[in-house]
C-alpha cells in the first residue's frame, strides 16, 4: 500500500539533515481508496439531507459524517497518519482546540433568546414580497 523509503540520516540538497527518519510515500491506490471513501460519505451526506428526522438528529449526523471526513482528509492527505509521534500529538491539539471553539460558541447561542420574535423576522420571503405586491398595487389605485 505505502513505500518506506529510509534517508539514513543524509543531508538533503539544502544541507538538512533528515535525522534518518522514514519517509513514507503512499502508493496511487491508496489515494484512488481515500477518494472513493470520501465520495461515497458525500453521497451518504446528501442522502441523509433527505430523510425525516428532527432537525437536532440532522445535524448530529451531518456533523458526524463531516467529522469523519475530516479526519481522514488530515490523516491521509496531510500525512498525519505516516507521521511521527509529535505530528500526530499537534494534530490531536488541533483536534482539541476546534472542540473548545464549538463548545464556546455553543454556549453563546443556548445563552441567547433565540426565541424572541424580531419585527419583520416572523415572515418569509415570499410572504414578505406578496404583501408588497398586493401593497403597492393598492397605493397605486388610490392615486
Amino acid at each position: 500500500m505505502a513505500k518506506s523509503h529510509s534517508t539514513g540520516g543524509h543531508h538533503d540538497a539544502a544541507g538538512h539533515h533528515d535525522g534518518g527518519h522514514a519517509h513514507v510515500i503512499p502508493s496511487v491506490g491508496f489515494y484512488f481508496w481515500t477518494l472513493l471513501v470520501l465520495m461515497v460519505l458525500l453521497v451518504l451526506t446528501v442522502w441523509a439531507g433527505y430523510w425525516k428526522v428532527s432537525v437536532s438528529a440532522g445535524i448530529v449526523i451531518a456533523l458526524t459524517i463531516a467529522v469523519v471526513k475530516a479526519v481522514i482528509v488530515i490523516s491521509n492527505f496531510m500525512n498525519v497518519k505516516f507521521g511521527t509521534k509529535q505530528v500526530w500529538l499537534w494534530a490531536g491539539a488541533g483536534f482539541f482546540w476546534l472542540i473548545i471553539l464549538f463548545a464556546y460558541a455553543f454556549a453563546d447561542y443556548v445563552s441567547r433568546d433565540h426565541w424572541m420574535k424580531y419585527p419583520g423576522w416572523e415572515q418569509t420571503i415570499s410572504e414578505r414580497v406578496t404583501s408588497e405586491v398586493s401593497g403597492e398595487a393598492k397605493e397605486e389605485g388610490s392615486h
